[in-house]
C-alpha cells in the first residue's frame, strides 16, 4: 500500500512508488544460481497497509517468498 521498491544487488526490479492503494507490480531479472542482496522498500501514508513480496521462476505461478530462503546480513 503507496510506495515500494525492490532492489536486487545494484538492479531496481520493481519500483511501485507513489500514493496509491494496493496494487501488484512485476519486475523480471535473470540471476546466477546463488545468493544475491534483496532489499525491500516501502512506506504507508495513510490507510491500511499491506506488503507482499512473491517470487516465479521462469514458467511457474507467482508464490510467496518463504522466510526460510532470506538471511540476514549484518
Amino acid at each position: 500500500d503507496d510506495g515500494s521498491r525492490l532492489t536486487i544487488g545494484d538492479m531496481v526490479v520493481v519500483d511501485n512508488d507513489g500514493l496509491h492503494g494496493a496494487r501488484q507490480k512485476r519486475g523480471v531479472i535473470a540471476l546466477a544460481a546463488g545468493t544475491h542482496p534483496i532489499k525491500v522498500e516501502y512506506f504507508n501514508k495513510t490507510g491500511g497497509a499491506s506488503l507482499d513480496l512473491k517470487i516465479a521462476p521462469t514458467g511457474r505461478s507467482l508464490e510467496p517468498v518463504q522466510s526460510s530462503a532470506l538471511k540476514h546480513r549484518e
